[in-house]
């Protein structure tokens, strides 16, 4: 059994790693030494009891979070969380795991840049997914078994397939409705550009690191202090207590949270662009660093498109949809999401761009409800089954298909081998080279 500082020494050695992944190949051997260290840990547990290795773990997965933040946008990352669920065990998984390893290998090694989700804490959808873009990945799952194609959809296994087939129609084309959910998803686009106070979170710790205690005032309700982790009661520095005494709503959070509960979605220090040995000691917890925040002056924000009328919520608790807006001409007033409160307390937005971006979104969803209703009746009556699916074994079903979805506008989604798939894109890509070579002979 290895000691702390021996586990620490590890993860500092990945910390170091993560900085020189430059290629699919480097990302895939990173993420296949994770799987190995992790395997290692999790014998340990079945053996014993051990709060170092369960944390130790953690903070592996949190390095393959940084991964999925630093490759797919914040709203690929939501929808591919949505399937509430602790990070499976990798021992118990066997020839499953060994199997999704070689398949993301494969990928790897054919230039395509793979996450390999049991890794994460975050990635919840497919087994493994292909970043071909940060909006619109690839998702793959990986079904070491003897289920005949034809029973895919049944149980489990259809239940997840068919959730990620509706999540990619979702992100390529803005609107889907999960097999579960009631209501259809749709996306919002705007163009309110976001603002971070990271050269505060940076003085703090840098000064923790330095005397053992730091604070940063970005505004007089927007305050941070940092202090090193020697599990005593943290000491807020009398300047902090000054400002937080005029809160009209006040807020705290400290980034330990980040590392504890990866379901608040906010990107790990590791990728933070603040100096390396504070996004270390971050990642290690030797320095917590505490953001206070006074949430009333959403409430103060007016933009020529509405305001934040009010943040609703009891004395102790906010409400699931706090934020209430009014926008447009008619005072239409709408209610959004807490989650706006956690990427400002820990992902270190400033009030007032979130507060716009709020503005600006709840602006684009008062003009696009017209849509919605038309979109959400056609979505209703086509969507709430499972997708059909089509087994292709040969290459000449598959042209066959292909004729048949011609002439008919019904969604189908097709599985066949692999083989069949390379034998396809291989005539595809030598008829693309054949039109280019007559193209220019012609010229």
């Amino acid at each position: 059994m290895s000691s702390s500082k021996e586990l620490r020494s590890i993860r500092h050695t990945f910390f170091d790693q993560f900085e020189k992944i430059d290629s699919p190949q480097s990302l895939y051997k990173f993420q296949k030494a994770i799987a190995e260290e992790i395997i290692k840990a999790e014998k340990v547990l079945k053996k014993e009891k051990s709060q170092e290795y369960k944390w130790h773990i953690n903070l592996l997965r949190s390095y393959c979070d940084a991964l999925a933040w630093t490759l797919l946008h914040p709203h690929t990352i939501r929808q591919l969380a949505k399937n509430p669920s602790h990070p499976p065990s990798l021992v118990n998984q066997a020839d499953g795991f060994k199997h999704t390893l070689e398949s993301a290998q494969e990928y790897a090694d054919e230039g395509i840049p793979v996450l390999i989700s049991d890794l994460t804490n975050c990635l919840k959808i497919s087994d493994l997914v292909l970043c071909y873009g940060p909006e619109k990945p690839a998702l793959v799952e990986c079904k070491c078994s003897s289920i005949p194609p034809e029973l895919l959809y049944r149980g489990r296994s259809g239940r997840q397939l068919s959730r990620a087939i509706k999540i990619l129609q979702y992100l390529r084309e803005g609107k889907s409705r999960l097999f579960g959910e009631s209501k259809p998803r749709f996306v919002i686009e705007t163009s309110a550009e976001i603002e971070y106070t990271w050269d505060k979170v940076n003085l703090a710790v840098n000064n923790a690191l330095n005397t053992g205690l730091g604070f940063s005032i970005y505004n007089d309700y927007d305050i941070m202090f940092a202090c090193v982790n020697d599990n005593k009661k943290p000491k807020i520095p009398k300047e902090i207590k000054i400002i937080a005494t005029k809160f009209e709503m006040p807020d705290i959070g400290c980034h330990l949270r980040l590392l504890e509960e990866a379901d608040l979605l906010i990107p790990p220090p590791l990728i933070w662009p603040i100096d390396r040995i504070c996004k270390f000691t971050l990642m290690e917890a030797e320095i917590l660093l505490f953001h206070l925040v006074d949430i009333q002056q959403f409430t103060k924000i007016v933009t020529e498109h509405g305001r934040i009328l009010k943040i609703l919520g009891t004395k102790t608790n906010l409400y699931e949809h706090c934020f209430l807006v009014e926008v447009g001409n008619k005072n239409h007033k709408f209610k959004f999401s807490s989650r706006f409160i956690d990427d400002v307390v820990y992902g270190f937005q400033t009030i007032e761009s979130t507060g716009n971006s709020i503005i600006e979104f709840a602006k684009q969803f008062d003009r696009q409800i017209p849509n919605f209703k038309k979109s959400s009746k056609s979505l209703k009556s086509i969507s709430i089954c499972k997708p059909e699916i089509k087994v292709v074994k040969t290459f000449k079903e598959a042209k066959k298909l292909a004729e048949e979805f011609h002439k008919g506008s019904k969604e189908i989604f097709v599985v066949m081998p692999k083989n069949l798939f390379d034998e396809i894109n291989n005539k595809i890509n030598q008829l693309r080279k054949n039109v280019q070579k007559s193209k220019r002979s012609k010229n």
